[in-house]
């Protein structure tokens, strides 16, 4: 999954962007490069709420590579198009709540691929993820390295026949029930 941290995105200007650092007339701050009087390339984007994007603009939108650090303890890291998070990407939740989604976005839901767990335990969902919803197979971990394969239809565990037996992992070895 997705980890990799955006480094100064001012750095190594080649493409004959103008760098420019502005205040703008909401109270919003930005500091980056700019082609046809829009944000284009690198830039840092802070809002007048503290909520601060470090990353890649196209046309004065938060598209590319990028993090956002929210004022309320939340992050995001990974692949934006259209001021939403797109491609692979991780969110931390806010101070406070300790869970994580690494995986697939599309139009700033989670769909695709991804691992939806707490931070501390790793206990969570692994599967399957539609308009933010799980949805399809996927794969619930529990404590004491308890698995259990089901699918979703909508955010909604479906008892049918592929639901398998639990599954313990111990000493290296594994185990069905």
């Amino acid at each position: 999954m997705y980890s990799q941290k955006i480094k100064n995105p001012l750095v190594n200007n080649n493409n004959n962007n103008r760098i420019i650092s502005k205040i703008l007339k909401n109270g919003d701050r930005y500091r980056g490069e700019v082609r046809n009087n829009k944000f284009n390339g690198n830039g840092i984007y802070t809002f007048k709420n503290g909520d601060k994007y470090i990353g890649q603009f196209v046309n004065g939108k938060l598209s590319g590579r990028g993090s956002i650090e929210y004022f309320n303890g939340g992050k995001y890291n990974g692949g934006w198009n259209n001021n939403k998070f797109n491609g692979n990407g991780t969110f931390t939740y806010a101070n406070g709540i300790n869970e994580i989604y690494d995986g697939d976005w599309k139009d700033g839901l989670e769909e695709g691929i991804g691992y939806h767990y707490n931070g501390n335990s790793k206990i969570g969902f692994i599967g399957n993820w539609v308009r933010g919803k799980r949805h399809g197979i996927g794969i619930n971990l529990y404590p004491n390295a308890c698995t259990r394969v089901c699918e979703f239809k909508n955010d909604e565990r479906i008892n049918t026949g592929k639901e398998l037996k639990f599954i313990f992992i111990e000493q290296n070895k594994i185990w069905l029930q």
